[in-house]
């Protein structure tokens, strides 16, 4: 116990600079996390969670506590920017991002958007001049990296170079401007199959580096380099790299000598290997069995909380949604909204419960999804959903 608590126990470091950084990315996330976490276009919200197939959900406050709650999300953020010190702050504002995060798959989809509350519940254990938050952070970003390059390694769209390949021919993801020139630049299909492991060792690099004093100068640079480079040609990752850099603040001590503290709890120490089983758990979970086949899985049937950012590239082809009355006759419901772009088994089965709550008639709902992957092949899901028992999902090839 002594010895974990010696490993855990750092000086403050750079810990003012990261919890400034941290309230101004909580005000970032925010209208992201709001429009998730109450539906997004429409007309329903996903579960993020499930327990046994069943889907956790839940409920949205009412509107004059959601407002309130908000508020007080908004206070906490901005305490934090002016480096308020007192761990009620975090633990509020972790509260209200966990809630809210959780209600919708889309909140906490994002990798930044997990990483902020993970450093939000290190921030729990600043107590005294030396504490455990700075290495809880430094594990939740390798972590990230660690389950980022798992993903990679797990995944044969990304193993063989098909993501990489789709991202640089088709520029999925990428913004308008780059391309046309990445189209141009994109090298022959054989040296893409070379490129992507060469990402992976980036990132395995990186992570290792972060730790050891000789390498960690490099490691800075070449994930600044790495991150620079993800949010000036891909869109909608403007957060992600302004997270990670956070976390590496965690890695250089500031040089200030700090008298020693007081000796961490027995509970706090039971907390910090809580937090890091955490860390591992989740992310590990798609790994367990029961599973489907890797290339039977969407993109986002591995998330959330899976740091599998870019890991495949889907494109929904055409969603057909329809029920069968208590007569048996066959209606058709037009899909809308969140619908259009529903892939994951939890968005087709909340898009089925939609269905049924809509249609107090309906006996049986069917959805069926076809979509590409990284433009080389197809998957076709089909869902169906008796009123009063689970939805069941069938997945296959198809051309």
């Amino acid at each position: 116990m002594n010895r974990i608590a010696s490993w855990l126990d750092l000086p403050p470091g750079h810990l003012p600079t990261i919890r400034r950084a941290v309230g101004l990315l909580l005000l970032c996330v925010l209208p992201e996390v709001v429009f998730w976490s109450h539906g997004g276009p429409g007309p329903y919200h996903v579960p993020a969670w499930r327990i046994g197939g069943v889907s956790v959900d839940i409920p949205l406050p009412p509107p004059s506590l959601d407002a309130a709650l908000w508020g007080i999300y908004v206070v906490a953020a901005g305490a934090m920017l002016l480096d308020f010190r007192s761990r009620a702050v975090p633990a509020v504002a972790a509260a209200i991002l966990g809630y809210y995060g959780w209600r919708d798959a889309r909140a906490c989809n994002s990798s930044y958007v997990q990483l902020l509350f993970t450093y939000l519940v290190a921030f729990l254990f600043a107590r005294g001049p030396v504490h455990g938050t700075r290495r809880l952070i430094q594990c939740s970003l390798t972590a990230c990296y660690a389950f980022s390059v798992l993903q990679k390694l797990a995944m044969p769209e990304w193993r063989q170079g098909h993501t990489l390949d789709d991202i640089l021919r088709y520029g999925d993801g990428v913004r308008a401007i780059w391309a046309p020139l990445l189209r141009q630049l994109a090298p022959p299909a054989g040296l893409v199959r070379l490129l992507a492991p060469g990402v992976i060792l980036v990132e395995v690099f990186i992570a290792g580096g972060l730790w050891a004093r000789r390498t960690r100068k490099a490691a800075f640079a070449l994930g600044i380099a790495l991150h620079a480079g993800f949010t000036l040609i891909f869109h909608g990752v403007d957060l992600f790299a302004p997270a990670m850099l956070t976390g590496y603040l965690a890695f250089p001590d500031s040089g200030e000598e700090v008298p020693p503290g007081p000796p961490p709890r027995r509970l706090e120490v039971v907390l910090a290997a809580a937090y890091l089983a955490f860390l591992i758990a989740v992310p590990a979970r798609i790994y367990l069995p029961p599973m489907r086949p890797w290339h039977l899985l969407t993109h986002m049937d591995h998330l959330p909380w899976t740091y599998s950012m870019f890991a495949q590239m889907d494109h929904v082809d055409s969603v057909e949604v329809a029920y069968l009355d208590r007569d048996g006759s066959r209606r058709v419901v037009a899909p809308v909204g969140r619908m259009l772009e529903a892939s994951s088994d939890a968005d087709l089965h909340a898009l089925a419960r939609e269905v049924l709550r809509e249609h107090p008639d309906a006996g049986e709902v069917e959805v069926r999804v076809r979509l590409t992957v990284n433009h080389r092949r197809g998957l076709e899901k089909l869902v169906r959903a008796i009123r009063g028992r689970p939805p069941s999902t069938i997945v296959r090839e198809c051309p």
